[in-house]
């Protein structure tokens, strides 16, 4: 019972490092850092953009029955919540960013930022109030330095504004990182495109008019990427593509020349080779005719 309660500890905390947001408005006593958690600050490089600034960790000791050295989790934000953009509330990007921030083992959608804080340092909650016939968890100041290898598991998650140059887009990018013992832990990177004029959030159909059609478009960059002509010649290298191309992913971002589609460690690659950028450069679109016009309207927006 206790082995099985360890590995449920961890697959909670997976869950709250993938998901979506969580609960409680309030800031705990318990947690280490509050840096400038509720401030403001400017952020020029987004155009008359304001920005809050979160940068919050918390530590916890569980306690299983009959097992000798406690269990520690640690889970750290820094979050850069884009507070208005160009004098207006973005509402749209507000709620694709809750969707993508972390979510505990709770299902229930959250509509602001402090729920999605509170409920992403105190994930599981409800995984403690099931299982308090085995185990015991208090809030701790830190994770202490001789907590045990297999036995510190931590959750990092981190939004950050990439670069908005003239206030046309901006990209938010989500990094994230889980440890829970074992050689490594794992990381991922989301991306959200948001387009502050049009005050929306781009999906890669507003780019692309045939999403079928990607899959070679990604395959020829990335081999010209790699400086390999073949699918044969880039697994040789140390990459494991099946089939004639590349598969798409849902992860992209934009920039002035450019359309980047961003693959996890594991996902085409080993884990040594990190995240894999593949560069796509708009001309490529414009050869294939895929370009919406959308797209074409940023191609003239950025070369005029």
């Amino acid at each position: 019972m206790t082995h099985k309660f360890s590995l449920l500890v961890l697959c909670a905390l997976l869950v709250g490092a993938c998901n979506s947001p969580s609960t409680d408005a309030s800031q705990s006593s318990s947690d280490t850092t509050a840096v400038t958690a509720g401030t403001e600050t400017t952020d020029n490089s987004a155009d008359l953009s304001t920005f809050r600034h979160v940068d919050r960790k918390k530590a916890r000791k569980f306690v299983i029955k009959d097992e000798e050295q406690p269990y520690y989790v640690e889970n750290t934000l820094k979050l850069f919540w884009p507070v208005t953009l160009m004098g207006k509330t973005p509402t749209a990007l507000h709620r694709a960013l809750l969707d993508a921030l972390p979510m505990s083992d709770n299902p229930k959608k959250y509509n602001t930022l402090d729920e999605a804080i509170a409920g992403m340092l105190n994930s599981n909650d409800a995984l403690v109030a099931e299982s308090s016939d085995v185990v015991s968890v208090k809030d701790v100041d830190k994770v202490p330095d001789n907590a045990g290898f297999m036995t510190h598991c931590t959750a990092y998650s981190q939004l950050t504004p990439m670069k908005a140059p003239d206030g046309k887009l901006l990209v938010m990018a989500l990094h994230q990182e889980v440890y829970s013992g074992g050689a490594h832990g794992m990381y991922w990177t989301n991306y959200i495109n948001y387009d502050m004029e049009q005050q929306r959030v781009l999906k890669i159909t507003d780019l692309v008019a045939d999403t079928t059609r990607l899959a070679p478009i990604i395959t020829k960059a990335l081999l010209e990427q790699e400086n390999v002509s073949s699918i044969a010649e880039l697994n040789d290298n140390g990459f494991y593509v099946e089939g004639n191309n590349v598969p798409m992913t849902k992860d992209f971002y934009i920039d002035e020349f450019n359309l980047h589609f961003v693959y996890s460690p594991y996902t085409i690659a080993p884990y040594a080779r990190g995240e894999v950028d593949v560069t796509v450069p708009y001309y490529l679109f414009d050869q294939s005719d895929l370009a919406t016009p959308y797209l074409n309207q940023l191609l003239e927006h950025y070369t005029r």
